[in-house]
């Protein structure tokens, strides 16, 4: 009788690959209930580079072990059981606290590291052995070893839902020539493996990602995180959001922003009307957002106080903690291209497409804020424009912003 194995998906921050994208914008795996996935840890047999922070056994996965990492095992990165608590910072209390309960990622991780036969260069695009080649190798060694793949297919439609493959580096040029990515939504074979009855595919949106760089835990959860957007997301990115979400592909990834959540309906922002005065607290800890309607067509302004309480925008040596402390507001164009989306309303006024995110970008207390609809993009005459609002952040208490809405009389945007 085969073990009982469960799991998890890939990662990828810089940029993302997804290959054959379909035109949809999913999701493509479920976004509420228990949804079980299967992680392998991958390592070439010549890799001896170590990231500089750090190398030790504990906090991250040094070179020379030739094991999986100590931060992986147990329930450390996934709990093989839904659970009303998990381990703090695993990946399934990551999605646990981002859906506000309602998504249970769970799974197990592969006791075993799949160290290849054979090295780096070996597997090589250029010899025809790239990653369709080891991908397929590495899904025969699990069969072997006692995976019943049969157990990640959550809703018995005859495909294996997820796993991620979890390499400890790679050279760029392995996969894709020329391109520098940390992760890659697809295995990169056409025709689908059958293992246990089920179909494992390779193309997106298929049976998982592979990514590399997973030196520590919260490493490791930022580019899984990123990978798992295209699945709730689709193919593509917010181009705009930077450090402040997961669906960037273009900065370190921290707690998802209110537009993510409020898509997979994890969190109900509360509408805020001019007049009005409201305190949020921290909102990854306390699910508060604000949402403010701009009174053209479907968009609106959202706003999060985003005070790095969370173990999840806290990063680690490999990255610091969440760019920015303080008020964001997002202006959300739910009708316009997905790149842009979203854009934040920046405190210092120059975020752009290709931003991180920085401290200068949260608005903290005394700030006045002019918040003005885009008429241009909803093509409104000059005649009918609405006014537009100003928020103001009143006082702050610990972590606490209290702010104002007002209508700003007697203007118009320009």
């Amino acid at each position: 009788m085969k073990m009982k194995w469960l799991n998890v998906l890939l990662c990828g921050y810089f940029f993302t690959i997804v290959e054959a994208a379909p035109a949809g914008a999913g999701p493509y795996i479920p976004t509420k209930g228990t949804f079980r996935v299967l992680a392998v840890f991958v390592q070439f047999r010549d890799d001896t580079w170590d990231h500089p922070c750090p190398s030790d056994a504990k906090k991250g996965w040094p070179a020379a072990k030739h094991a999986i990492p100590e931060w992986a095992r147990g329930s450390k990165l996934l709990h093989p059981k839904k659970a009303r608590r998990y381990s703090k910072g695993s990946l399934s209390d990551y999605f646990a606290v981002m859906s506000s309960g309602k998504f249970h990622f769970i799974g197990d991780v592969f006791p075993h590291l799949y160290l290849t036969p054979q090295p780096f260069a070996f597997y090589s695009q250029k010899e025809k052995r790239g990653r369709a080649y080891l991908t397929a190798k590495i899904i025969d060694w699990l069969d072997i070893n006692g995976v019943d793949f049969s157990r990640y297919d959550n809703d018995d439609d005859g495909d294996v839902d997820f796993i991620l493959f979890l390499f400890r580096h790679w050279k760029t040029e392995l996969f894709t020539p020329g391109a520098g990515y940390q992760g890659i939504s697809g295995f990169g074979f056409n025709k689908p493996i059958i293992k246990d009855g089920k179909k494992i595919i390779g193309i997106f949106p298929g049976s998982g990602t592979m990514q590399r760089g997973n030196y520590t835990l919260a490493n490791c959860r930022s580019i899984v995180t990123h990978e798992i957007s295209h699945f709730f997301f689709g193919s593509g990115h917010f181009s705009r959001i930077g450090s402040f979400g997961i669906h960037d592909g273009n900065a370190f990834c921290y707690a998802m922003s209110g537009y993510e959540r409020e898509l997979l309906d994890w969190i109900t922002p509360r509408e805020i009307s001019p007049g009005k005065t409201v305190t949020l607290t921290d909102a990854i800890t306390t699910n508060r957002y604000f949402k403010l309607k701009s009174g053209h067509g479907s968009e609106y302004f959202l706003i999060e106080n985003r005070q790095r309480k969370s173990i999840f925008e806290k990063g680690d040596c490999v990255e610091g903690a969440l760019p920015a402390q303080g008020l964001l507001i997002a202006r959300i164009r739910p009708n316009v291209t997905k790149s842009s989306r979203i854009t934040w309303v920046t405190a210092d006024k120059t975020f752009t497409i290709n931003d991180k995110g920085k401290a200068e970008d949260a608005f903290q207390n005394g700030a006045t804020v002019l918040l003005e609809p885009s008429r241009a993009y909803f093509a409104q005459p000059a005649s009918s424009a609405t006014p537009p609002f100003q928020l103001k952040i009143l006082r702050q208490k610990g972590t606490k912003l209290t702010i104002r809405v007002d209508t700003v009389k007697n203007e118009t945007t320009h």
